[in-house]
This record gives C-alpha cells, structure tokens and sequence, in this order.
C-alpha cells in the first residue's frame, strides 16, 4: 500500500470520528442498510410495515444525499464522497445490481448511472460536471466489480464507467493527483482498462 493510500485511509478515518458528520454518516448507514435489506428480498413493497424501505425508495435516497452534498466547496464534497464511498456504497449497488430480482438489478442500475457522465452530452447525468471528478473511486470501484464480467448488461455498464472514467482523467490531466483521487489505486488499474 503507497503511503497516499494509507494518508487517504486515515483521513476518512479522522472523518469519521470528528462527529463533523455524525448526521449524515447515520443517514448513509441507513440508506445502506436499506440497500442491503432490498438485497437480500427484504422490502415494504407489499405494504408491510417491516422497517425496510421499498425499493421505489432506493433511488430516490440516493438522489435525496447526492442532492445535499455542498457543491461548492469542493474540499466539503469531496469529504462526503469519502465517507458514502468508505461506508459501501459501492459494494452495495453492485451487489443489488446482482441480485436475481429483476427490479433491483433495475434500480442499481440507475442509481449507478447517477456518478456516470453522458457520452452524447460530457455532462454528468445527475451531479454537476464540477463536481463529477470528485467520484473517480467512486466510478473505480464500479469499474472493478464489472470488470470480467460476461453478461451484456454487465458488459455495457462497465463501459459506461470506463467511460466516465476516462474522461474524468483527461479533466485532471494525470491520474496521480490525491487531492481528486484519495486513493492512488487509480493509476494501478488505468493500464488494464
């Protein structure tokens, strides 16, 4: 491990127990834990009222934090995409996106879709472009687990992400820069994409 992955690590650490985001780190705990219920067939959808969200609720959650998330102060932002990374974001999209439910391969998708940039526009499809670059572990991670993939739709999404990837790079210019990447695992996997 480089030592500006282990400075990166520490830091979300420091994040974590400063209580600065004791809030929202419970709010994205929650829509997590959400996730992971919705996983593993665990949902209100049938009028239940079990606890669990339904899965209508999953990307409009998503939506709802991305939304409060400081688009202006880049260091701010950067530490919350910190920290919904560092919680499993990731891992729990992915494994929603793998679920047998049809539905919940569905909405993981789209909530995916949400860190990716739109080729035909270069915009991103739901966060600013400004602030798009900030999610390149985010959309790393993305590419990592759809990497061998051999279904076609599994396919087609991981090369949205390389995509959004790429282009993120090309707006930094070079892909060890920490302040936007946290973690320099980045360059590692650059060649094998």
């Amino acid at each position: 491990m480089e030592e500006a992955d282990k400075e990166a690590i520490i830091h979300t650490y420091q994040l974590l127990a400063s209580g600065e985001y004791e809030q929202r780190i419970q709010e994205f705990s929650d829509y997590l834990y959400s996730v992971c219920c919705n996983c593993l067939g665990k949902t209100n959808n049938d009028g239940d009222d079990d606890g669990y969200s339904s899965r209508d609720d999953i990307l409009t959650g998503l939506k709802d934090i991305l939304r409060t998330i400081p688009r202006y102060n880049m260091k701010k932002s950067m530490e919350h995409l910190q920290i919904l990374d560092f919680r499993g974001l990731t891992f729990s999209l992915v494994s929603l996106f793998l679920s047998s439910v049809k539905e919940n391969k569905e909405i993981a998708k789209e909530c995916i879709r949400l860190f990716l940039i739109d080729s035909k526009t270069n915009s991103g499809f739901f966060l600013p472009r400004s602030m798009q670059h900030q999610c390149a572990t985010i959309v790393l991670s993305f590419c990592e687990a759809f990497y061998r993939s051999t279904d076609d739709e599994e396919r087609q999404l991981y090369y949205s992400c390389r995509e959004t990837l790429i282009s993120i790079l090309k707006s930094v210019a070079h892909s060890d820069r920490s302040t936007v990447f946290g973690i320099t695992r980045t360059s590692q996997l650059i060649g094998g994409l």
